[in-house]
């Protein structure tokens, strides 16, 4: 949240932090192991070894699906098909906040397609942050064990060939109403999205939404209504472009940001006409609709009515923040688990995972108290534990529950924590945890450091890295260059580059930063006197993403640096982000829609590199 300097410093305030002193908006993510497999087989470049590989082929993740859950989001019904079908048939595997995982959720409710919703790993979300290939999209769909490349539209298309007894069909049997639902389903997606998008941006960062945009937008919904035939585009019934808009029109319409709910809260959408404004309320009343996207009746005057005393574990001696301005920060932050482990009054719902599989064991532990564990476990004769419960103990630092339930599950707490604690105590920065790990008498596995000092490196946090150099465990360290450069400082970077460690990376370390506008991280890798690894994907990502700040960055560099009109004009085509200003950078550079084939297909250079 870069652009909310009011809330970064209520961030940083003392009353939080005594608690939680690395708390940011920016949360660490699980496990990326995933995400990098991709690069796994290929050979890497490390710290002393130099050999630059350009055209490396990458092949697309794995999607793992233990963990899955039943049904869709909370207050989500999971519909029924036919009898004999096959109800674990179809997986969806999205992002629950993302318009994107919305529209294809609302897709499968309106048809009464049956299916699992099964919530992305932080390690997929954030490759899907990066995708240059289809099958690293979010959502996408496992269907009869085969993973469908993902992408809203594509899923929502194929899921008409997949299910065509299912009704009502999004897609007309008319042809010529079918081309007409298409041509204003790309309208939607080249003209309509990348305004809400920049509209919303501004709205979680604490800004007013410009003029510009507000005018912008409303031409082109008022546009789009136009061609509306009835109360939804295609007449009395919801079609492709409905579901497509939807997500972003409710988006547009919350009253979660108190903060909006004042002179500053003029809709993003109210520059466009009555027809709009008929056509968005009819859309929030469709049913299915109401049933896949979260509920929120938050505002500015009910914040903080049932606000208790501060948690125990904030200090009486600091001067409190007010209790509005900590459900604030917490609804903010999302974070369920932190949320109930502070008790402070919140506004976030409970994720599908504790709502359905957590255990009363793993509700006690969420409580933060000793004893209440010990009551739910020996009275209660609550035993079983889930990986929920073993994560809250150790991202949040529960040594005493740790060792309580060493003493009474040791099976049950290993075969829950060999794998999971060495992760996520370094990516949560828990020194404590793996201390006790390792000297308490539990352990640490051999093979448990790669992913482990993968996720401190992402994090930037130095003292887990140097925690595990001085550990004594042998360490296994991979493409470790490549996960440093996801943060956007360079602390982890310059902490490789001096350990006397062999750290591994490969072309995704360049990548990762251009795609994401990291300028520091790229200076940083330009003066570090290490073989650079990138190839033509650097230009078409930092395109894709809107990233001027990157491509600017690669012309000053004077780097050699390849590309083809053809992979820039389709790389302009699905940017959602500053897309006019890209697609000018890149006519400045003497890229237009004119010439041939072979014009399109042949390798250029950036003007400003060197020969």
């Amino acid at each position: 949240m870069s652009g909310a300097p009011e809330l970064d410093g209520l961030l940083h305030h003392p009353c939080l932090s005594l608690y939680f002193p690395s708390i940011s908006i920016s949360q660490p993510s699980p496990s990326l192991l995933t995400a990098m497999k991709a690069e796994s087989g290929t050979t890497v470049n490390s710290l002393s070894t130099n050999h630059h590989q350009p055209n490396q082929q990458h092949p697309s993740p794995t999607h793992p699906e233990e963990n899955l859950v039943s049904g869709a989001l909370p207050r989500t019904r999971t519909t029924t098909t036919a009898p004999g079908d096959d109800h674990s048939e179809l997986i969806l595997v999205g992002d629950r906040t993302s318009p994107f995982s919305q529209r294809t959720l609302f897709a499968l409710q309106e048809r009464k397609i049956a299916y699992r919703f099964q919530e992305a790993t932080d390690a997929q979300k954030s490759l899907d942050a990066t995708a240059t290939i289809p099958t690293q999209y979010l959502p996408f769909i496992i269907y009869r064990g085969t993973a469908v490349a993902g992408g809203s539209v594509n899923l929502i298309q194929f899921l008409e060939d997949a299910f065509p007894d299912h009704h009502p069909r999004l897609l007309s049997n008319d042809l010529i109403e079918r081309a007409r639902e298409r041509l204003w389903s790309d309208y939607i997606r080249q003209y309509a999205v990348p305004l809400f998008v920049r509209a919303l941006r501004a709205r979680v960062t604490f800004h007013r939404c410009d003029s510009t945009t507000i005018a912008g937008l409303g031409k082109v919904l008022n546009n789009y209504c136009e061609s509306c035939i009835g109360p939804f585009f295609s007449g009395d019934q919801l079609s492709l472009p409905d579901i497509l808009i939807a997500p972003f029109v409710f988006q547009t319409r919350l009253s979660a940001f108190p903060r909006l709910a004042t002179a500053a809260s003029t809709l993003v959408d109210s520059g466009a006409g009555t027809r709009y404004q008929d056509y968005a309320n009819q859309l929030l009343k469709c049913q299915s609709l109401k049933e896949v996207l979260p509920k929120n009746d938050v505002t500015i005057e009910n914040l903080g009515i049932q606000i208790q005393a501060m948690s125990r574990r904030i200090s009486p001696s600091v001067p409190p923040l007010p209790p509005e301005i900590i459900t604030q920060i917490i609804d903010e932050l999302g974070d369920y688990e932190l949320a109930e482990t502070l008790e402070v009054a919140h506004h976030i719902p409970p994720t599908s995972a504790w709502l359905e599989l957590a255990t009363p064991l793993d509700q006690a532990i969420l409580s933060g108290r000793l004893a209440r564990v010990i009551e739910v476990y020996a009275e209660e004769k609550e035993t079983r534990l889930s990986t929920w419960g073993a994560r809250v103990m150790v991202r949040f630092g529960y040594i005493a529950m740790l060792d309580y339930l060493l003493s009474v599950e040791p099976e049950q707490l290993h075969r829950l924590c060999d794998d999971l604690l060495p992760d996520v105590a370094s990516a949560w920065e828990r020194v404590n945890v793996l201390e006790w790990a390792l000297h308490g008498g539990f352990g640490i596995r051999a093979d448990a450091s790669e992913s482990a000092i993968n996720e401190a490196s992402i994090n930037g946090h130095v003292a887990v890295l140097e925690w595990w150099k001085n550990s004594g465990v042998a360490l296994k360290i991979g493409n470790v260059m490549d996960y440093a450069s996801l943060e956007s400082t360079t602390i982890s970077l310059e902490w490789w580059a001096r350990s006397g460690l062999e750290g591994k990376y490969s072309r995704m370390a360049l990548l990762n930063a251009t795609n994401q506008g990291h300028l520091k991280v790229l200076d940083w890798w330009l003066n570090s006197g290490l073989q650079l690894v990138y190839d033509k994907e650097i230009l078409v990502g930092a395109t894709k993403y809107g990233k001027l700040e990157s491509l600017e960055w690669w012309f000053k560099s004077k780097l050699k640096v390849a590309y083809t009109i053809f992979d820039i004009e389709e790389a302009i085509e699905d940017c959602t982000n500053r897309q006019l200003e890209v697609h000018g950078w890149w006519k400045h550079q003497g890229i237009d829609q004119a010439g041939s084939a072979i014009d399109w297909t042949e390798t250029k250079f950036l003007a400003n590199s060197q020969a």
